[in-house]
């Protein structure tokens, strides 16, 4: 687990929330840059990434929950949660948030390379 200020369970419940949001998003503006670029280095399509982040588990914890930095989801008490996962021994930095408004709605922030450090994670 990670370094971050939640407990299991809290990490639990927000894994659960996001996995049960009907609508789940890969940011367009994501699709390009170093998200892209491992997207199309892993052969990842955007509905692999969003499996990838549906099965992240409380051990792939890395930090929040944490303010977000957008001032209307800021203000709305929106929080922004980071996880890392290990695929073919690439070590990905994954940012995830449950927005409150519009309700039902889960967003996949980044999905990169970890710049953070790269220890190794499940």
């Amino acid at each position: 687990m990670g370094t971050g200020n939640a407990n299991k369970s809290e990490i639990y419940q927000f894994l659960q929330s996001f996995r049960e949001c009907p609508n789940i998003i890969l940011l367009s503006h994501r699709k390009v840059g170093k998200d892209k670029r491992l997207l199309d280095r892993l052969a990842i399509s955007t509905s692999d990434a969003i499996e990838i982040c549906k099965a992240l588990r409380v051990s792939n914890y890395f930090m929040g929950p944490k303010a977000d930095f957008n001032a209307e989801r800021k203000k709305r008490g929106e929080k922004i949660w980071e996880f890392k996962k290990s695929l073919e021994s690439v070590v990905v930095y994954i940012k995830l948030q449950v927005r409150l408004q519009p309700k039902d709605q889960a967003i996949i922030i980044s999905f990169h390379e970890d710049e953070f450090g790269k220890e190794n994670l499940s």
